[in-house]
This record gives C-alpha cells, structure tokens and sequence, in this order.
C-alpha cells in the first residue's frame, strides 16, 4: 500500500500509484518533468495535480455521455472513434460558441454539423438501389460456375 513507480520517457511521466489493496491508478503527464516525493506515504504530485483539476475531465466526461456519436460496437478501434469524434465535435461546439458569440446548444450544433459534412455528397448522383427482397422469395436456377483466370500483364 501507498507504493508509487515512476517511469520517464522523454518528456513524458508514467506515475503508477497504489492507496488501495488491488487497485492502482495510472497516469500519464506531460506537463511534470520530475516527480517529488517527501515521505513513503504521500501522494505523488501528478496525482495531486490530477485530483485537483479533473472536475473539468469530469464535466467533458457528462457532456459526451448526454449526445453522442457512439454505436454499440465490440471493436475497440471503433470506440476509440467515436470518443475521438465526440470531443472533436466537443472542441469545435465551445470554439464556433466562442467565435460567432452565438448561442447554440450542442444538439443543435451537432446535427448541423452532421448535415454541413453531408451535403457534398447529397449532390453526388444516387445510385439506383435494387427493392429488398426477401431470401424465401427468390428463386436459385442451376447454374455453372466457371474458373476465370486473370493476369496481370
């Protein structure tokens, strides 16, 4: 208990930190160059920092989680895209807040942006779609298939 390892890397600190019988807590900062301890005991100053300032990761955690761009998918790579998306969209509602002085709620600024990053490709030419049909409604003749060889010249 109250163990703390530091890794550095470059400009950046690993702090890994146990208070808790099987929990550790990790953290990655680019901002302390050194990490200062004074007893066994005591916190390690990214930690500190990290628990004074993270009511703002808190409240960007709450917005994303009130609309977002997230699916339900089991691939991670997809997660971390959607998360990526969400702040994005994030930054960019408080930056156009900030630059026009308008008032525009997320939602609303999110599906025009949506429909902003849609609308050159609403001018593209559709494609003709074929009707749905169901798999008990078609019909397989016997067929022949043949071997095609293609090569590359």
């Amino acid at each position: 208990l109250y163990s703390s390892l530091h890794y550095k890397s470059g400009n950046c600190i690993l702090t890994i930190y146990q208070s808790k019988p099987k929990v550790k807590v990790l953290l990655l900062s680019t901002k302390h160059t050194s990490v200062i301890l004074c007893d066994r005991k005591s916190i390690p100053e990214t930690i500190k920092y990290y628990n004074k300032t993270k009511f703002g990761a808190d409240v960007v955690d709450q917005m994303a989680r009130k609309y977002s761009v997230k699916a339900r998918s089991f691939r991670w790579p997809l997660q971390v895209f959607y998360n990526i998306l969400d702040l994005a969209l994030m930054n960019a509602w408080i930056l156009y807040r900030e630059c026009t002085s308008t008032r525009i709620s997320r939602k609303d600024f999110m599906f025009k942006s949506a429909k902003e990053l849609v609308s050159e490709y609403k001018e593209i030419e559709p494609r003709i779609l074929l009707p749905l049909v169901r798999s008990s409604q078609v019909r397989v003749k016997s067929a022949i298939v043949t071997k095609i060889e293609v090569r590359v010249f």
